[in-house]
């Protein structure tokens, strides 16, 4: 009967949002990682995530799958407990007397056992209180139910019941009109702008210039900018802000609503700037100037008065806020609305009528403001719209998302781990664009420095260094007419922010090493995916590649070291830490970058990031043959084998030691060619040991890959995660094939991941080694073989190609006759462009006939001549192979002949996209 259960689902679309497991990677600790995720009801990339909050006392880890108490329903942004949450609240029922809980956050026994738990619906029944709460959502709030038990008049103790939404901090607000609840959170963990609040007064001010026709000017140097004036004298109008061209002066002016009879007087005001260094600054200056001259025609004509002040006393502020609206569709059963405040916060409570059994609460957030969230309350909630229909629309859009992939196989476990995954790869990036009152996009930003609101696509909650191994790659496989709003994006936030984020939670954070977000663009361009603005899209990653962060960022922006990686050939370990793996990453993103520059026409970029790319070689010791730290002199470090940290990220050498997928040919050479490094790469396998180094102690990584047992296979963290492949790309796919097998069946299950799931990465490295496809350079046009996991895989992707892959068995790890449209491929690759024309992809055990097919003629970008000439600076000497070069060229930006997407043999790719980037997809608009 389970296995008919399963055929039913699969052959009805329309139930796959029911396969995913979404406790699946739960099960997590500090010390130990079952995937250290959350059960998530959403939409697709979701503006807010749904989850269940079970614990107040593990701060991130608010969920933990063997609990057995339920806090609340819990509005969540959180991408990862190592990251933490913001914009965070949540909502529970209540029967009886009302709990504050007297600085302990009140909680119900339930059952996760007998919840409803899917992607489009949570549903818990709190034992405690005998309520159930059921919550479904929508792009920007949520749908509400609870069911109370009846009133019985045979009882005397309490019978009242409500609903309380409480959030993190007293200092958050929250007021009642009538039966409608708003407020905002500022909660958060970082990555957002503070803004520092001081107060200005000028003194002596002539009155009689300040009227109707004349402007007040206060000018603020930009570095110390101003965020926005709040006078303190009513009559006073703040008109505007301004930047004068090629000044670096920002300006602002007000003027007098009504004429004064004074001859002095002080203005009062307060002054929001960037920073709370700015305190101290003395850069305000004010004078007055006719109207006819505003900012931006005649700075000259000024009138007779100069006055001078500097900012005093201050608060910093965090400059985010989550706007929350809750209304209640039956206003008759509502009691009262309260506002109580508490230790574990403040909390808005709906008091209902003793005879109320059923109550529809609708829950509308958004973060420009209280007015935005009314107009995404009547967007997305108006009235009519029942808690099932809600149900029925978020529950059809994960379908038609997942039935993109349809699996046939005779285990159902299998099949339900890969649904699992295809859902968590598609709940990040989380997208930020609301929807204004006109029908326009519009976000708030948390990546300028001000807070303020901009037109257009926005995202946030992703790590790079993790996601563009395989999320990216899925989505442009699998969902590319979702991958141009999401890279628009991204780019937004470099025009916002003036970098592209390396971690985003929800403006830049500083974690993790590398700017792979270039990987992502490049990854997207030589695919030809279409819908977003590639000379934009390059501008941002050429800005990484050329340009060294500010020193005083933490290196949450920008290549750490780029300078010396340039100068040097590698980044030095007395100078910087992660050094290793800083130079083996920037080293793999010039090579994406050069690809891109290719793309782009920019040939001159290309040609100096393409011998750029080979520093990894400087860092490569013969001795030991390992990837090791050496100095700025030139020094080796020394180097414990089995040692983690210090120049190395999440790992130690032996996990870096084959991390140049981008030039197997290079990394062959140093290893005395392919034979050689594929039989090093088997001694990856056979030691376990592990020395803390200078982590100082044992990390739960370290935990996680001994419990694996495949030695220094650390498949529970990313370094490792291309590794397999690398044998199919040097000529093995017996190797590949069998150790893929071999991690797809230990280190993922039903309950879990063997590590961190990591927004999606660990789940679509699952989805697309089943599929027997692996992007081990995702900035070119092709997939490495690997080994399928199912009898049989259709991919049908709209109006662009349906492709058929097939295993002849899935019993076997060694399926070498690999069929593209019956024709073998004998060089281990499946072009993009193929897959993109539909076809059969067949992975058989019986020897392949005489007819065959390659890859390689399309798969590496082609030069072609430039046709205007670029400008050039030279630099310090820089090392490549050990060969010190007297001075090298370092190209300026000068996009030359246009874009010309043909030098990669991509002309064909997806020419039949006729995708549309609308409402009903990714954003929902």
């Amino acid at each position: 009967s389970r296995m008919w259960w399963l055929v039913v689902a699969l052959a009805a679309a329309q139930d796959l949002a029911d396969i995913p497991n979404i406790l699946m990677g739960t099960e997590s600790d500090y010390e130990f990682s079952n995937g250290n995720a959350l059960p998530i009801a959403a939409l697709p990339h979701g503006f807010n995530h749904w989850s269940l909050s079970t614990s107040d006392s593990n701060g991130a880890w608010y969920f933990h799958q063997r609990d057995r108490t339920f806090l609340g329903i819990r509005c969540t942004h959180q991408p990862s407990p190592w990251i933490n949450d913001w914009g965070w609240f949540e909502i529970t029922p209540q029967t009886g007397d009302y709990l504050d809980g007297k600085g302990n956050v009140v909680f119900s026994p339930y059952d996760p056992n007998q919840s409803v738990l899917r992607p489009y619906m949570l549903g818990v029944d709190t034992l405690r209180w005998g309520a159930r709460i059921e919550l479904a959502p929508t792009e920007h709030g949520a749908i509400v139910r609870v069911r109370f038990p009846p009133y019985d008049p045979q009882y005397s103790f309490s019978q009242a019941r409500r609903v309380v939404i409480r959030l993190p901090d007293s200092s958050d607000k929250l007021s009642v009109n009538g039966n409608v609840l708003s407020g905002y959170t500022s909660a958060n963990s970082g990555g957002v702008p503070t803004k520092f609040q001081a107060s200005l007064e000028l003194q002596g001010v002539d009155a009689s210039f300040f009227d109707d026709s004349k402007l007040l000017i206060v000018k603020q140097s930009i570095g110390n900018a101003l965020l926005s004036i709040g006078m303190s004298d009513a009559n006073v109008e703040v008109l505007g802000a301004s930047r004068v061209e090629d000044s670096p002066n920002r300006f602002y002016w007000m003027r007098n609503r009504e004429s004064s009879s004074a001859t002095s007087c002080a203005i009062n005001f307060n002054v929001y700037v960037s920073s709370a260094s700015s305190n101290s600054a003395s850069s305000l200056t004010g004078f007055f100037q006719s109207e006819s001259s505003r900012i931006g025609t005649d700075l000259s004509e000024r009138l007779n008065q100069t006055i001078s002040a500097s900012l005093s006393g201050g608060t910093a502020i965090d400059n985010i806020k989550m706007h929350l609206r809750v209304t209640v569709d039956q206003p008759g059963a509502v009691q009262s609305v309260n506002v109580k405040y508490s230790a574990v916060g403040i909390k808005g409570v709906f008091e209902f009528n003793t005879n109320v059994t059923e109550v529809v609460l609708r829950i509308s957030t958004s973060l420009i403001s209280d007015d935005q969230a009314t107009t995404a309350m009547a967007r997305e909630l108006p009235p009519s719209r029942s808690f099932d229909d809600v149900v029925t629309y978020v529950k059809n859009r994960w379908n038609e998302l997942l039935s993109r992939v349809s699996v046939t196989d005779k285990n159902d476990t299998n099949v339900r781990i890969f649904y699992s995954c295809l859902y968590r790869g598609l709940l990040f990036p989380r997208n930020l664009t609301e929807v204004d009152a006109s029908g326009s996009a519009v976000h708030y930003s948390p990546y300028d420095s001000w807070g303020r609101t901009f037109p257009g696509y926005l995202v946030t909650d992703h790590g790079f260094w993790d996601a563009y191994r395989t999320v990216y790659p899925m989505l442009t496989l699998l969902y590319p007419d979702l991958v141009a709003p999401i890279i628009t994006g991204w780019v937004n936030a470099w025009k916002e922010g003036g970098w592209l984020p390396k971690w985003a939670s929800p403006g830049y954070r500083a974690s993790m090493i590398g700017t792979f977000a270039d990987m992502m663009i490049a990854d997207a361009v030589v695919k030809g995916i279409p819908g977003f603005n590639y000379t934009e899209a390059y501008q941002a990653t050429y800005n990484d590649a050329f340009n060294p962060p500010p020193i005083d960022t933490n290196g949450g922006i920008g290549r750490v070291g780029l300078t010396d990686f340039t100068t040097l050939g590698y980044v030095p370990a007395d100078r910087f830490d992660q050094s290793v793996s800083r130079t083996l990453d920037q080293s793999f993103l010039d090579a994406a970058t050069a690809d891109l520059a290719v793309a782009m026409n920019d040939l001159n970029s290309s040609q100096f990031l393409q011998k750029r790319s080979k520093n990894y070689k400087n860092i490569f010791d013969a001795t030991t043959n390992m990837m090791r730290p050496k100095d700025s002199t030139g020094t080796w470090y020394s180097m414990d084998p089995f040692a983690w940290g210090g120049a190395y990220t999440e790992g130690g050498p032996w996990q870096y030691r084959f991390s140049v997928p981008h030039d197997i040919d290079g990394l062959a050479a140093l290893y005395g060619g392919k034979n050689a490094l594929c039989r090093t790469m088997d001694k990856l396998f056979e030691v376990g040991t592990v020395h803390a180094g200078a982590y100082g102690n044992f990390i739960h990584e370290m935990t996680e890959m001994m419990v694996l047992g495949l030695g220094q296979y650390e498949h529970d963290n990313q370094p490792v995660h291309h590794e397999l492949y690398m044998y199919a790309a040097a000529g093995e796919l017996n190797s590949t094939q069998h150790w893929v097998k071999r991690v797809m069946n230990a280190a993922y299950s039903i309950d879990g991941f063997s590590g961190d799931e990591d927004n999606g990465e660990m789940a679509d490295w699952f989805v697309l080694s089943a599929l027997g496809l692996y992007p081990l350079v995702p900035h070119r046009p092709e997939y490495v073989l690997g080994i399928p996991k199912f009898e049989k895989v259709t991919v049908k992707i709209p109006s662009v190609s349906t492709i058929t892959i097939t295993a002849s068995s899935t019993d076997s790890d060694s399926l070498l006759c690999v069929k593209w449209n019956g024709n073998q491929i004998t060089d281990n690759r499946v072009l993009y462009s193929w897959l993109a024309q539909g076809g059969v992809l067949s992975f058989e055990s019986a020897p392949c006939g005489s007819s065959s097919v390659k890859s390689q003629t399309e798969s590496q970008p082609k030069s072609q001549p430039a046709t205007t000439a670029t400008a050039t600076t030279t630099t310090a000497a820089i090392q490549t192979d050990g060969t010190a070069v007297s001075a090298v060229s370092v190209p300026s930006l000068v996009l030359v002949g246009g874009v010309s997407l043909s030098v990669l043999g991509v002309v064909l790719m997806y020419h039949r996209l006729k995708v549309k980037y609308e409402r009903d997809h990714l954003f929902d608009l």
